[in-house]
This record gives C-alpha cells, structure tokens and sequence, in this order.
C-alpha cells in the first residue's frame, strides 16, 4: 500500500508540475499574441499612411502640372487660372 500512495503522490506532484508548464506556455502564447496583435496595428496604420501619402504626393504632382503650364498667358484661360488659384488657397 505504501507503493501505491507514493505513485499516488508521485502522480500529484507530475500533474501539478505539468499543470505549471501549461499555464507557462498558455501565459507565453497571450504574450506573443499581444506583440503579434500590436505589430499588425501599426502595420495596418502605416497602410493607411502610406495610402494617403500616395494620394497627397499625386494630388501635388497634378497641381505642379497645372501652375508649370504656359497656358496663363492667354487670355481665354485667365478664368480658369483665377478658379485655380481660389482653389489653391481654400484648400491651405
């Protein structure tokens, strides 16, 4: 009997000491998660950065094309540079 109750005990001691390891492996997996989780938020905000960069930088590029054109100098054109030029300052 004494055989038993020191397997018994022995068996205590192995669940408890594997119960350990998975709590140690469940709280290293959250910890994991959490960095996983934080890296593809900031990569998720950077897309959108980048997003609107793209669009800021084409935006300028076509306004660039608009101010280098040597149109201003007809006459026709000098309403279309004045609606330009509204909309340029309304938009700073």
């Amino acid at each position: 009997m004494d055989t038993a109750g020191a397997k018994v005990l022995e068996t205590a001691e192995d669940i408890q000491e594997r119960r350990q390891q998975v709590l140690d492996r469940y709280r290293r997996f959250k910890e994991l998660s959490m960095v996983r989780r934080q890296k593809l938020e900031d990569s998720y905000r950077f897309q959108f950065f980048r997003r609107d960069a793209d669009e800021l930088e084409k935006w300028i590029q076509e306004k660039l094309q608009i101010a280098s054109d040597e149109n201003y100098k007809d006459p026709s054109n000098l309403q279309v540079c004045q609606l330009f030029n509204v909309y340029v300052f309304k938009s700073c």
